[in-house]
C-alpha cells in the first residue's frame, strides 16, 4: 500500500453523486386522473342528458307522476351536478399534463432555468388540476345520489294498480342503490383522507 499524494480529489475515493434530477409531477395514485377524465368527459355528459331528457318528460305530465314536483327538483339538481362534473372535469384536463407532454409540446434540450421553470409551473398546475379533478368526482357522485332518488320519486305509484308491487320494488330498489353509492362514496373518501 503507497502513500498517494495528489492535489484535489483523491483517486480511490467513490465518485460523487450526479446533481438531483428533477421530479417531475406523477398522478397518483396511478390511473385515478384518467378515470376522473372519463368519468366528467363521457359518464357525466351522458347523464346529464338524460337527467335532461327526464325532466322534460315530466314537465309534460306532471299529473301522472305521484311528487313530480320533487322529482322535477332532484332531477334538475342531477342534471345541474353532471354539467358542473363535466366542466370541473374540462378545468382539470387543462391543468393536468406529463412531463412527456411538456418534452412534445417544448422538445428537449432546455436550460437549467427553462426545466426549472417548467417544473415549478406543473407542480402548480397539477396542484390546481388536482382540485379540479375533486370537484368533479364530487359533482359526479353527488349527482349519481339526486339522478337515484328523483327516479325513485317518478317510481312511487298513485292511487290502486295491480302494478303497484313492481313500482314500489322498483322505487325501493333505486333510493337503497343511491344510499349505497353514497356509503361507498364516503368511505372511500375517509379512507382516502387518512
Amino acid at each position: 500500500m503507497g502513500l498517494h499524494i495528489s492535489w484535489g480529489k483523491c483517486p480511490h475515493s467513490p465518485p460523487e453523486p450526479p446533481p438531483p434530477a428533477l421530479r417531475w409531477h406523477d398522478p397518483g395514485p396511478f390511473g385515478l386522473t384518467p378515470a376522473r377524465q372519463s368519468m366528467s368527459g363521457g359518464a357525466g355528459a351522458l347523464l346529464a342528458g338524460f337527467s335532461t331528457a327526464l325532466v322534460g318528460v315530466i314537465a309534460q305530465a306532471p299529473d301522472k307522476i305521484r311528487y313530480s314536483g320533487w322529482a322535477l327538483l332532484l332531477l334538475t339538481l342531477a342534471a345541474m351536478a353532471f354539467v358542473a362534473c363535466v366542466q370541473c372535469g374540462f378545468n382539470a384536463r387543462a391543468r393536468m399534463y406529463s412531463h412527456a407532454e411538456i418534452t412534445e409540446w417544448r422538445p428537449l434540450p432546455w436550460t437549467e432555468d427553462e426545466a426549472q421553470s417548467l417544473h415549478n409551473d406543473q407542480e402548480v398546475e397539477a396542484k390546481t388540476g388536482r382540485r379540479w379533478e375533486q370537484a368533479a368526482e364530487w359533482t359526479y357522485h353527488f349527482g349519481i345520489i339526486l339522478l337515484a332518488a328523483g327516479i325513485a320519486l317518478v317510481l312511487i305509484p298513485m292511487g290502486d294498480s295491480q302494478e303497484n308491487q313492481p313500482r314500489w320494488v322498483a322505487a325501493y330498489a333505486t333510493m337503497a342503490g343511491g344510499f349505497v353509492k353514497f356509503l361507498t362514496y364516503i368511505i372511500g373518501w375517509c379512507k382516502d383522507r387518512k
